[in-house]
């Protein structure tokens, strides 16, 4: 794991995401507090903040992973990828609808003039812009709509977030 006393950014992110998908939460942040010494200085403010923003987001404290997003400088094009991602989670699960729909708005056009996205990376993204969105305008009541939407993101192998997209579709289902 460590190679010359430094952790890389890569295998420090990829130890928390394997711990987060097995909700080891207690031992994420144990791992961030004990091992971010071992981040190389010019990385390690943005590899904490990032992967903290995604402990919380687990954790469902939406109001602590926008703290932390506010913390990263975001220099490199993946943290705002995932930063923005997090954010649509943090903002409609807040019901922040009204910031939500402004970002949505912003990553879309962030994403069209990205020229180190690939077209299907792209499309993954837009795709999560395109289902959140019919998240925020479907209702309840519209069971059809509901189901064709849940095919839809289901059948779809182009998407950011899809579990998360989902556990939203049926949300909508249960509510009256």
């Amino acid at each position: 794991m460590l190679e010359n006393n430094e952790i890389s950014v890569p295998v420090f992110r990829n130890i928390i995401i394997a711990a987060l998908r097995v909700k080891q939460y207690a031992w994420v942040e144990n791992f961030i507090e004990n091992y971010k010494i071992y981040v190389h200085p010019k990385y390690r403010d943005n590899a904490v903040y990032f992967s903290l923003a995604r402990l919380e987001i687990n954790r469902e404290n939406y109001d602590k992973v926008l703290e932390y997003l506010q913390l990263i400088n975001y220099e490199d094009v993946w943290y705002q990828l995932g930063a923005k991602t997090m954010q649509i989670t943090a903002y409609y699960e807040l019901k922040e609808f009204d910031a939500l729909e402004s970002l949505l708005n912003a990553y879309k056009m962030f994403i069209t003039r990205e020229k180190s996205l690939s077209k299907e990376r792209k499309k993954a993204y837009f795709n999560l812009i395109k289902y959140t969105k019919k998240l925020l305008y479907i209702l309840p009541d519209e069971k059809a709509k509901i189901a064709k939407m849940r095919k839809e993101i289901e059948e779809n192998n182009t998407v950011v977030t899809k579990t998360w997209l989902l556990e939203k579709v049926d949300e909508l289902k249960t509510r009256r």
